[in-house]
């Protein structure tokens, strides 16, 4: 259970930076994620050969080059640091619930997890926003409307689909293993946006390059 409330926390503080900051810069703090993992996993045994010693870095120096945004027009943008922080915090704190939980997740099934998962998530989520007065909003999701066509499927897709999926690489592989092969997830995003038309610096394919060459040596380690 305190794995659980970890990971809710966590997602309530990377939302609320999230609000803060443009997506990019919440890519970067989201590469705090992966040596969180590996700190903490490391006293309980985890995954710390030279796979996870060499890949680490080089995943999380490419994620950054992957995320980079330079000047837009000679002019650097602000940053909100409280955004900042507030989004490190929820990273570091869904990292935290996961070495937490992998000891119950390896002894329970993948759905039951997934279940537990999302209703403990989804309900302290709620009772955050009741607390904030905003509980008629949070429920005004499920009056019918046009937008859930867009909606349900992402739901399912992006909630169930990928938490089974994210969790099943945990359940069956170590925390610290997964935590590396997860980040590489902005790898795809920079492939499917230049599939999309998107114009992608240079910079950023070699951020995406080394990621995937570290991925790679963790796999093979």
């Amino acid at each position: 259970m305190s794995g659980v409330l970890g990971l809710a926390v966590g997602d309530t503080l990377f939302l609320a930076g999230l609000r803060r900051l443009d997506a990019s810069v919440a890519a970067v703090t989201d590469c705090t994620y992966s040596p969180t993992v590996v700190a903490l996993s490391a006293p309980l045994g985890g995954a710390t050969g030279p796979g996870i010693a060499i890949g680490a870095p080089l995943i999380v120096l490419g994620l950054l080059l992957v995320s980079w945004r330079g000047k837009s027009g000679g002019v650097a943008t602000p940053i909100d640091r409280r955004g900042v922080a507030l989004a490190i915090a929820g990273v570091m704190s869904t990292a935290l619930g996961v070495v937490v939980a992998k000891p119950a997740l390896g002894a329970s099934s993948l759905i039951e997890a997934t279940t537990i998962r999302l209703v403990a998530g989804t309900s302290a989520l709620f009772a955050f926003q009741a607390a904030a007065g905003q509980a008629r909003r949070a429920l005004s999701v499920f009056v019918p409307s046009a937008s859930w066509r867009v909606m349900i499927p992402a739901t399912i897709l992006g909630a169930y689909v990928a938490m089974i999926l994210w969790l099943g690489g945990m359940k069956y592989g170590t925390a610290s293993r997964a935590a590396l092969l997860n980040q590489s997830a902005a790898v795809w995003v920079l492939l499917l946006s230049a599939l999309l038309g998107e114009k992608i610096p240079r910079l950023r394919w070699v951020g995406a390059g080394l990621a995937v060459f570290g991925v790679a040596v963790v796999i093979a380690a």
